[in-house]
């Protein structure tokens, strides 16, 4: 990757930085050095607790989306969630290999540079399903169904929305991120390459979907903290 490849932010840039940063030593002692780069896509919260960081902006869209009463679908079909207890297993994995552990797809890739991994659910799971799940978990006990529409729709009701009750609409909060930044880099059609990380990590290769039941636990526990009503 070059920098042209970088997302125009002091984010992004430090990503290619840091990477570059790891060749050198790598080149200059291979029998010695040892380095990887590992590139993550989107991360949802615990398998095991349901704990789901709500300062995020996805939680910020589930918690706009049930004032609303209104999801947002998006012309990306379908999308690649990974779990943090997956996520942190997975990174476990790598780091635990050794020489003799590393697949035959990977070793080629060793010199001179690092050898790089993509973290993305390889059971990827359509995306009106995952809204579907979602308006299902969050609206439980709604009398009325919710809208399912565009995400330019759904995005300038949020923008235009009011409330007397702090905190209704927190995705207005980064409302800048969603309309210079959202749709090219959550909902593009880009799939990242697993196939090394797959021979890699056991953990990834057999990696579920995030399904109905996963996402009810998200909700309440969102619930249980009073982000969501």
């Amino acid at each position: 990757m070059t920098v042209d490849s970088v997302l125009g932010s002091g984010y992004g840039e430090a990503k290619i930085i840091c990477e570059t940063m790891l060749q050198k030593p790598l080149q200059q002692y291979p029998e010695y050095f040892r380095a990887m780069v590992v590139r993550i896509g989107q991360i949802a919260g615990s398998k095991k607790c349901g704990y789901w960081n709500p300062v995020e902006h996805f939680p910020f869209l589930i918690k706009s989306s049930v004032t609303l009463q209104s999801f947002r679908i998006f012309k990306v079909t379908s999308l690649g969630s990974q779990s943090v207890d997956e996520v942190a297993t997975t990174l476990a994995e790598l780091l635990l290999l050794t020489s003799s552990s590393l697949s035959s797809e990977t070793t080629p890739t060793l010199a001179p540079y690092p050898p790089i991994y993509h973290i993305e659910n390889p059971t990827r799971q359509p995306w009106l399903e995952m809204i579907r799940a979602l308006a299902s978990a969050a609206l439980d006990s709604a009398s009325t169904t919710p809208e399912i529409i565009p995400f330019n729709q759904w995005f300038q009701r949020v923008r235009t929305a009011s409330s007397d009750i702090d905190n209704e609409y927190p995705a207005q909060e980064i409302l800048k991120f969603f309309d210079d930044h959202f749709l090219r880099m959550a909902c593009s059609s880009l799939i990242m390459d697993i196939t090394y990380i797959c021979s890699d990590s056991q953990t990834l290769a057999h990696a579920k979907a995030i399904d109905l039941s996963l996402m009810e636990k998200y909700v309440a526990t969102w619930e249980q903290m009073g982000f969501l009503p």
